[in-house]
């Protein structure tokens, strides 16, 4: 049986090795991390990791896509990364997450941009969003007020078990008061 995935081809630039970058930019949009975590296991990274599928070289710039006082050449690529549709499924908010969350952060790119997403079959059946604010809020039992959420790591891939153990681990009540000050 195929593994379904989702594809989407970046255009990356950095004056470093693109083939590298491009690895770096797998790595950070699916189960990458700073820092190991109890939750980044082998069996994760197996079952969740994007991979580079294809590069393909386009011409060197001698400028930068983005603001940066480095000297050319800036090598540049177009370059198919795939997910597992396992890892993402067909919500919007997790398909945002991978296209662009952290890309852009990676150190040494000099330029990104998102050319194409190639979605599988199963997308097709995508049921669109499903709580909004007011259902988020009946959810968490918060009637007014802030809510804040926080970007658990690794950012997808976790089963439902493991992202509350993690969230678990993290969560603790806040609270937020509003005050005045006279100048």
């Amino acid at each position: 049986m195929t593994e379904s995935r989702i594809t989407v081809t970046y255009r990356l630039e950095t004056p470093g090795d693109i083939e590298a970058t491009a690895v770096k930019v797998a790595s950070d949009q699916s189960t990458g991390t700073f820092t190991a975590l109890p939750g980044e296991t082998d069996a994760v990274r197996a079952r969740c990791a994007a991979r580079v599928e294809q590069v393909t070289m386009l011409a060197d710039a001698e400028r930068s896509g983005l603001p940066d006082d480095r000297p050319g050449p800036f090598h540049r690529a177009d370059v198919k990364i795939s997910f597992p549709l396992e890892a993402v499924g067909t919500d919007v908010a997790a398909l945002m997450t991978i296209c662009v969350h952290g890309a852009w952060s990676v150190r040494g790119l000099t330029g990104a941009r998102v050319m194409d997403i190639d979605l599988p079959d199963e997308w097709s059946c995508h049921p669109g969003p499903q709580f909004g604010v007011a259902g988020s809020r009946r959810l968490m039992g918060v009637d007014e007020g802030v809510m804040i959420a926080s970007i658990i790591k690794p950012s997808l891939g976790l089963l439902p078990g493991e992202t509350a153990a993690v969230v678990k681990s993290s969560a603790r009540p806040v609270s937020i008061s509003s005050r005045t000050t006279k100048s």
